[in-house]
C-alpha cells in the first residue's frame, strides 16, 4: 500500500465507529469487467470411454428478478465431448445459476451459497461436427449403426448414469437432437457446479495487495445484493 492508502486504513476504524464508513458499492458492470480476468476456465465430467470438457469463455452477473438477494450468473460455455478417441461432439451452451453471496471472514473469501442451477440451453450447434460423427459412426462402427437406429434410449434414459455400455451411449449422437445430449449430460454437470462451489474451487479471495480488499478482509461484516449492487457492508 502507498503511504496515503495505510493512513486511510488506520483510520477505517474510526470511520466505522463513527458511521462514515457503513457500506461500499459495487455496480454489476464492475463486477463483470473485474471478472475478465479469470476467464477462461474449464472442468471436466466422465462419460462412457471419453471425457467431456466445458470450457466457460464468459460470466455475466445480474441481481435475481425471481429470487430476493441472489446473484443470477449466466455462464457462456463451449461443451466438447471425446469419446473413444474420437471428437463426436461441440456445442456452445449457456447455463443459468443463482447463489447467494457469502463472505467467510477467517478465510478472506467471497462465494456463493444456497447455489441453483437454472437453465441449460443450446446457444450455437456444431452442425458440421454432427455430420462428422455420425459419418465415423457408420464408417468404423457400421454394426452400431445398424443396431441403433432402432434404439430409443431417448424414451427410456434421463440421464448418461443410466447408460451401461458405448453402443447406447454413441446411439445419443445418431438418434437425438443435440438439446437432447445436452439434458442428457446435465445432471453430471450440475453436480461438478456443485461440487466446484462447494469445494471452493469457484469463489474470490480478497488481497492484501488491493486497498478496497484489505479494507473488507479486515473490516467487513457481511455482504448483499441491493438494487442491482452488490453491497459490501462494515
Amino acid at each position: 500500500m502507498t503511504i496515503s492508502e495505510k493512513i486511510k486504513f488506520w483510520l477505517v476504524p474510526y470511520l466505522i465507529k463513527t458511521n462514515l464508513l457503513q457500506e461500499e458499492k459495487f455496480t454489476f458492470t464492475q463486477l463483470n469487467k473485474s471478472l475478465d480476468e479469470y476467464l477462461p476456465f474449464n472442468f471436466k465430467i466422465k462419460v462412457p470411454n471419453g471425457i467431456g470438457n466445458i470450457k466457460v469463455l464468459q460470466v455475466k452477473l445480474s441481481e435475481s428478478s425471481s429470487d430476493k438477494g441472489f446473484i443470477k450468473a449466466c455462464l457462456s460455455c463451449l461443451f466438447d465431448i471425446h469419446c473413444l478417441n474420437e471428437h463426436i461432439f461441440s456445442a456452445n451452451i449457456e447455463v443459468d445459476i443463482l447463489g447467494k453471496p457469502s463472505f467467510l471472514k477467517d478465510k478472506s473469501v467471497i462465494r456463493g451459497e444456497d447455489i441453483k442451477i437454472g437453465e441449460f440451453a443450446i446457444t450455437n450447434e456444431n452442425l458440421v461436427m454432427v455430420k462428422q460423427t455420425k459419418s465415423k459412426l457408420s464408417t468404423f462402427y457400421p454394426s452400431i449403426i445398424d443396431n441403433i437406429l432402432s434404439l430409443t434410449v431417448g424414451s427410456v434414459l434421463t440421464s448418461i448414469d443410466d447408460i451401461i455400455d458405448v453402443k447406447s451411449y454413441m446411439s445419443l449422437f445418431v438418434n437425438q437432437s443435440t438439446q437432447h445430449i445436452l439434458a442428457m449430460h446435465r445432471t453430471k454437470i450440475e453436480n461438478e457446479l456443485f461440487y466446484s462451489f462447494d469445494n471452493g474451487d469457484i469463489q474470490f479471495r480478497l488481497e492484501d495487495c488491493f486497498f478496497e480488499e484489505k479494507v473488507f478482509a479486515a473490516y467487513g461484516k457481511d455482504i448483499i445484493v441491493r438494487d442491482q449492487h452488490l453491497v459490501c457492508r462494515f
